[in-house]
């Protein structure tokens, strides 16, 4: 398993996303962390599916 590392900036956009949905319905912004816990141990897990396309080929 690899590790994902979270910007200063990313924590806080995650932050103020959180807040956002908390003002629009009480318990929305706790299902939002979970699913970006979700997708951060996705990546964690299989980081090369998430990667950029590199075409290698080979002669």
């Amino acid at each position: 398993m690899y590790t994902v590392v979270i910007s200063d900036a990313a924590e806080e956009m995650a932050n103020d996303a959180y807040g956002w949905y908390e003002e629009q319905q009480g318990g929305v912004g706790d299902k939002f962390l979970s699913e970006l816990q979700v997708a951060f141990t996705k990546l964690a897990n299989t980081p090369l599916l998430y990667a950029k396309g590199i075409m290698i080929y080979a002669a």
